[in-house]
């Protein structure tokens, strides 16, 4: 299972509990389902405070990204 963990940007915005109408916590079959699903909602994410998302294979982190660009 693939699963997207986030990283909250410093400041009085969101926890990532207030996150879970998102389906942040949602776990995909496949590595492309879960990057589909980054895809369409990276920007809604950042919106609520995600400064980045890791990507993980059960306990084994792939990557980091930012979603924001620099």
């Amino acid at each position: 299972m693939f699963t997207w963990k986030p990283q909250m940007m410093d400041g009085p915005l969101y926890d990532v509990e207030d996150l879970a109408d998102t389906g942040i916590d949602k776990e995909f079959d496949s590595r492309a389902e879960a990057e589909e699903w980054v895809t369409q909602n990276y920007e809604l994410l950042e919106e609520l405070g995600v400064e980045a998302v890791s990507l993980y294979e059960g306990e084994e982190l792939l990557y980091k990204m930012a979603l924001a660009a620099e």
